[in-house]
């Protein structure tokens, strides 16, 4: 097999909270570089670093193996209503085993970072460090500064989770039909529009865009929202590994106030608070910041 072969698999991994589940994880086989697990977004995007041509991928990701899995309800995958944030370890020890690796930097975005995190409490033997970009903070703990600066779209979502115990993917599209037919007001559904064009995936420019992918991935979504909004399965005292937390200040999607939380409250941690909004990995600005922590965090694995 070649250093720049693509692979996806199928895969059953095991769970700390309900039954063992069909996952699919997707990655670079036998490659060179640091191997980074991408913990996704909420809700969950192909990662588009694992389809380009080797060439383009070096130039982005200069030195580094990506692999990544979608959580649970994505991907045309069963979800698991009740999933916890700490499932994510057991998860992730299935793909690193998957893949051949017995040690990787964790990065996670947005609503992918506490998953990331789960792995640094729960498995930190496999993991070197984690870059938290623009990362949830525990809701629990947050309380209602959880949402101080947060746009309209993702705080209807989280809501519904936080006081609702029915159907919860039928309660998020009705919300988000509901939010994204009377406005945008924060530009959130133009730059997530942009970012889907960019990655070269559906989505056109329908101002319908989240309620088509609460649609088709609904479940994993509502799943993802559950997780974060509840105990997460571990305390943040737990992570004992590097952590670098990375968030913008005029952040919309994830507000300042969830990353100043996490790294008051991370024993290892360093901190990049920048003038920006939301995941810098692939901004002209920051991309190359993230870049440089992960090689910082990864070098044993170089």
């Amino acid at each position: 097999m070649t250093t720049d072969e693509k692979s996806q698999h199928a895969m059953e991994a095991p769970a700390m909270s309900g039954p063992s589940i069909a996952l699919l994880t997707q990655g670079i086989e036998e490659a060179a570089g640091i191997p980074v697990l991408f913990h996704l977004a909420t809700p969950s995007l192909p990662l588009p670093y694992i389809s380009m041509p080797a060439g383009l991928r070096e130039l982005v990701l200069p030195g580094i193996r990506p692999i990544t899995y979608f959580r649970s309800g994505y991907a045309g995958t069963q979800g698991r209503p009740g999933r916890k944030v700490a499932d994510a370890a057991v998860e992730a020890v299935a793909v690193l085993d998957q893949w051949g690796v017995e040690k990787a930097v964790m990065w996670g975005g947005s609503g992918g970072g506490p998953h990331a995190l789960a792995c640094g409490a729960l498995i930190p033997e496999r993991v070197a460090g984690i870059v938290l970009d623009s990362s949830s903070a525990p809701f629990d703990l947050l309380g209602e500064r959880a949402f101080d600066g947060m746009n309209a779209v993702n705080r209807a979502g989280y809501a519904v989770s936080t006081s609702s115990d029915g159907d919860l993917v039928e309660q998020m599209r009705a919300v988000f039909d509901t939010t994204v037919a009377i406005d945008d007001p924060d530009g959130v559904i133009a730059l997530a529009r942009t970012a889907i064009e960019v990655e070269g995936l559906p989505g056109g420019t329908s101002p319908q865009f989240f309620a088509d992918l609460l649609a088709e991935n609904g479940r994993g979504w509502a799943d993802d929202v559950y997780a974060l909004t509840h105990p997460w399965g571990f305390d943040l005292q737990e992570v004992t590994v590097p952590v670098h937390v990375m968030f913008g200040t005029r952040d919309t999607m994830t507000p300042p106030t969830h990353g100043r939380f996490l790294a008051a409250n991370l024993a290892n941690a360093t901190v990049d608070e920048y003038d920006g909004d939301h995941v810098a990995l692939g901004t002209w600005t920051k991309g190359a910041d993230v870049i440089a922590a992960i090689h910082r965090l990864g070098k044993e694995l170089a």
